[in-house]
């Protein structure tokens, strides 16, 4: 299966030798807040990183600042972009931590596109990239998937129009991933971290030792 669609421009890429195709830490939405604490905590722990990155203003302040962080520039919404970078990089580990900034207003003055850019963005991404490439891609044999999910599904966040729900629907990609994962007999993980959003570094350390638990 071809997975880059005809005439679709390639991620652009930033080289770094230090990272290992073979045990690899993939970290989608890492340009800012939560994805970018995880990623550095990652490398500060000795993983190589893969960070997927939009914007390319984040990319060289990162990749100089955190030894071991490979930097790919790409929209992780684009259907095309997950097994383009899949088939490159092999992590073994696979962290979706995209996540849009919503329009905190009361309901009444959403409109359709501010109420659903999360579902726009975090929901879309999270299926092309778990319900879709993470299940058609081979991974290796004790590869993890993880998607990092917020608080807001516990307490509501009635300010932020769709995010929430969007939020909510997240672990349910998830779950559907890591049983067909079981039924293929890959082992597969999906954490949701509700405290994620306030200091990204220190919480990204909290979630790697999580994942190594």
């Amino acid at each position: 299966m071809n997975k880059t669609a005809p005439d679709a421009e390639e991620p652009a890429v930033t080289d770094n030798p230090s990272v290992s195709r073979s045990r690899s830490t993939m970290v989608v939405g890492a340009s800012r807040g939560p994805g970018r604490g995880v990623a550095t905590a990652f490398a500060r722990a000795g993983t190589p990183v893969v960070a997927v990155v939009r914007a390319t203003a984040a990319l060289r302040e990162l990749a100089a600042a955190t030894p071991g962080v490979q930097v790919e520039v790409a929209d992780a919404a684009d259907p095309s972009v997950p097994g383009t970078l899949l088939d490159r990089h092999h992590p073994n580990k696979l962290l979706i931590v995209a996540c849009a900034s919503p329009l905190m207003r009361p309901l009444h003055q959403h409109t359709w596109d501010t109420f659903s850019a999360n579902w726009n963005t975090d929901v879309r991404i999270a299926f092309h990239w778990l319900l879709r490439e993470a299940l058609l891609t081979p991974l290796r044999p004790g590869s993890r998937v993880i998607v990092v999910s917020s608080g807001a599904v516990v307490n509501g966040s009635p300010l932020s129009g769709g995010y929430a729900g969007a939020k909510a629907t997240l672990p349910v990609e998830g779950a559907a991933v890591a049983l067909e994962f079981a039924r293929h007999r890959k082992p597969a993980g999906t954490l949701a971290a509700p405290r994620l959003h306030n200091q990204p570094p220190r919480q990204g350390g909290a979630l790697v030792g999580a994942i190594r638990r």
